[in-house]
């Protein structure tokens, strides 16, 4: 499973833009962009990324530990 694809697709069926996700989880509209392209280096390392993702998957209703598995299985 894509981390990002897992985001992106939790937040569009949640209802929710990229900027509502930023706006609640104070995580920058460009940082959530790059997690659901993949691209980790933007959240400041592996820790802040998986941080990111922990919020973001919390936020919109997504499997919080399986969207950090895949993470931890990609890096």
């Amino acid at each position: 499973m894509s981390v990002g694809l897992y985001l992106q697709k939790a937040r569009e069926a949640a209802g929710y833009s990229v900027d509502d996700v930023a706006r609640h989880t104070r995580i920058r509209p460009k940082v959530i962009k790059d997690l659901e392209s993949e691209n980790f280096e933007s959240s400041g390392g592996s820790a802040y990324a998986k941080g990111h993702i922990r919020n973001i998957a919390t936020y919109v209703g997504a499997d919080v530990e399986k969207v950090i598995a895949a993470f931890d299985e990609r890096t």
